[in-house]
């Protein structure tokens, strides 16, 4: 296979279902080898990654509120693969659901505070923790999933805007500190 990506290590977080998966498996069909990320059903995400193949694919362990889960994760990575070369950051951890019509402002701040911890900030860490793996290579890739709610908004959506509008600013200014790098 004649692709960039060939032999190129690819984190999915969030990989063994829904989007996640069909990124992976995107990746995976350029040549990639593909590690994919799982919360709490592993036997899942072995058999999701046995289905991209056992050579190209890889399940570790990474749970956004649990921050030794990120390093522990990368550190399988780089004990099989050497590295990341590409993070797809999928995974989006709910840690509540606010009821029908109850208003922002009845929320506790805890709650919209560890939705933020749990997904800007985790987020934010991760790819703190695989830059140097891009940087020593002189070539990464970094995504983000996001949605159309930065630029329309909804009711009852007002934390999960702020992390997908954080990592919108995230993505941009980390893009002039480090793009010029590869």
């Amino acid at each position: 296979m004649d692709s960039a990506l060939n032999d190129r290590v690819v984190l999915v977080t969030g990989g063994t279902r829904g989007i996640g998966a069909a990124v992976a498996e995107a990746f995976a069909a350029e040549g990639a080898r593909v590690a994919l990320t799982y919360r709490n059903d592993e036997e899942a995400a072995e058999r999701a990654a046995a289905g991209l193949g056992s050579e190209r694919a890889m399940a570790v362990r990474y749970a956004l509120d649990e921050p030794d889960s990120a390093r522990a994760a990368l550190d399988e990575v780089r004990q099989r693969w050497g590295g990341v070369d590409v993070l797809v950051a999928n995974a989006y951890h709910r840690t509540g659901r606010r009821p029908a019509g109850q208003s922002f402002e009845q929320v506790a701040a805890a709650e919209w505070q560890a939705t933020i911890t749990d997904n800007l900030i985790a987020t934010m860490a991760l790819t703190q923790a695989v830059l140097p793996d891009m940087r020593g290579r002189r070539w990464g890739r970094v995504v983000y999933l996001s949605s159309h709610i930065v630029g329309h908004g909804r009711r009852g959506q007002e934390t999960y805007a702020a992390v997908k509008s954080g990592l919108h600013g995230f993505a941009r200014s980390l893009a002039w500190e480090a793009g010029k790098e590869g």
